[in-house]
């Protein structure tokens, strides 16, 4: 199968390139997002360092400012925890400050020159209102009260079917032009492992878009065994979507899912298939049905800490996904960096997680300091539809 586009995968050697191929990268613990960029493979990996998550927009101007921060105990007495965002109207907007008690202590307003989504992190009822506790933007700190120019925003559902491939049969050629066959059975413990780490992607997604976004996940089980690949050249191969044509059409027909993912073994006792990466994926198109796909393949034996020592255990198959979430925006709205210009805009891995980066990709909360604006995916691109709900 000849690749007429995009195909990314995680650079671990110098390799030759056949026709349409880029590098790309999956999260994991062997390598940080910022060693990798969509650039052929003899790029010069790159470094980030570490940016604050900025506080306020600058097309919002205040004319009335008190010290939220001596508010902070106070707020978070109040209410519940949640995850939400918000959406402020252009216009003046006012936040409120309470004590432990319930009572207002001040008044911050704010003209805002333009609509923006906020995010909120704990809602209060009182005297009748509802208030949401914003931890960004120019309000960042106060409560702000559901009322005209002010609206909580409801999540755009995205939905993702993942394909668990438990066996795999096939016959390849190797590096050295030998034929070899590969036999594998994935282990219950492996489909634990990589079942259980997929089904927390909708979590860390809500979490993630400050419940802008809300992912559904199907997984489905399909009978037949893998029995074909195809050639990257070199002895290397991956799971293209031809190879799987006809579960693509009983699973997954046109329309039926924004992504798909699909998990299978590439090793077996004796020897293991070269694929020059845990995660490949290739934007949407006519070969998978309209939806965005993406592959990722059980760690080796004993390397199940590939995915058990990640801050996030789905964080590897997120990123995966968010290939394919922007290659849709980036193609309909201006503004969406690409996911590993992390470096670009200052962000690197903390505490063993790249969450910030995704989350503010998300939320359109990348700060960038050369136009003074904001980049990402915001909350009116999102809901104006799907990889499926667009086609």
């Amino acid at each position: 199968m000849k690749l007429t586009r995009r195909v990314r995968v995680l650079n671990v050697r110098s390799l030759p390139l056949t026709t349409g191929l880029l590098i790309g990268l999956l999260t994991c613990a062997l390598l940080p997002l910022s060693t990798a960029a969509h650039t052929p493979v003899s790029a010069t990996p790159t470094s980030a360092t570490s940016f604050p998550s900025p506080q306020a927009r600058s097309g919002a101007t205040a004319d009335q400012s008190v010290n939220a921060g001596a508010q902070a105990g106070a707020a978070a007495t109040l209410g519940d925890p949640i995850t939400a965002s918000l959406e402020l109207r252009a216009g003046k907007r006012i936040g409120y400050t309470f004590n432990s008690a319930g009572k207002q202590t001040a008044t911050r307003s704010v003209t805002l020159n333009a609509s923006e989504a906020d995010s909120a992190t704990r809602r209060y009822r009182n005297g009748g209102h509802t208030y949401y506790l914003l931890s960004w933007g120019p309000l960042a700190g106060y409560w702000v009260r559901l009322a005209t120019g002010v609206a909580l925003i409801p999540a755009t559902a995205w939905t993702v079917l993942v394909m668990v491939y438990r066996q795999t049969n096939l016959d390849v050629v190797n590096a050295s032009g030998q034929n070899r066959h590969l036999g594998a059975t994935m282990s219950a413990k492996n489909e634990a492992l990589m079942v259980g780490a997929v089904k927390t992607m909708p979590g860390l997604v809500r979490e993630w878009s400050s419940a802008v976004v809300a992912q559904k996940v199907t997984v489905v089980y399909p009978a037949a065994a893998l029995s074909r690949l195809t050639s990257l050249g070199g002895g290397a191969y991956w799971l293209a979507p031809g190879d799987i044509g006809s579960d693509l059409a009983m699973y997954a027909p046109q329309g039926s899912y924004d992504s798909i993912m699909v998990i299978w073994q590439p090793w077996d006792a004796d020897d293991s298939v070269p694929s020059y990466g845990w995660g490949l994926a290739y934007p949407a198109g006519p070969s998978s049905n309209g939806s965005n796909y993406a592959t990722v393949t059980v760690p080796p034996s004993g390397s199940s800490w590939w995915i058990t020592s990640q801050a996030h255990r789905g964080e590897p198959f997120m990123h995966e996904w968010l290939h394919g979430v922007i290659d849709y925006h980036a193609a309909r709205t201006a503004g969406v960096p690409a996911l590993h210009d992390n470096a670009t805009y200052d962000y690197a891995g903390q505490g063993g997680t790249y969450s910030r980066w995704y989350g503010d990709l998300m939320k359109q909360h990348v700060p960038d300091q050369q136009s003074n604006a904001f980049m990402g995916i915001n909350y009116i691109a999102w809901r104006s539809g799907t990889t499926t709900t667009s086609l």
